[in-house]
């Protein structure tokens, strides 16, 4: 009688055990799906970001380059006024230089 009761007793605590880890692989399986899908979300989000960071460095660069353009631009001006003056100056001080005063 009692091996029968605790052949009984381990079989129900087996299939506790066993029910148990079955519901623990439920959960863990649940909670992967969960945080899986999670992930996915986050992807499809970052890349649907990273396009729209493309866009945005695209703008950029092209901002960058017109104003770099408008700067060589401004430069090439500065220098031609540059040699204008320097031109002026130097005609000012040879005209000074003989006594050619205006």
């Amino acid at each position: 009688m009692k091996r029968t009761r605790r052949r009984w007793s381990i079989k129900s605590n087996f299939s506790r055990i066993i029910s148990y880890g079955f519901k623990m692989l439920r959960l863990l399986r649940t909670n992967f799906e969960k945080i899986q899908k999670e992930h996915r979300e986050m992807f499809k989000q970052s890349f649907a970001n990273a396009s729209s960071m493309v866009k945005d460095y695209r703008v950029r660069a092209e901002k960058s380059a017109k104003f770099i353009t408008l700067q060589d631009k401004d430069m090439v001006e500065f220098a031609e006024e540059r040699e204008n003056l320097t031109r002026a100056h130097e005609e000012r001080r040879q005209t000074l230089g003989r006594g050619d005063c205006p």
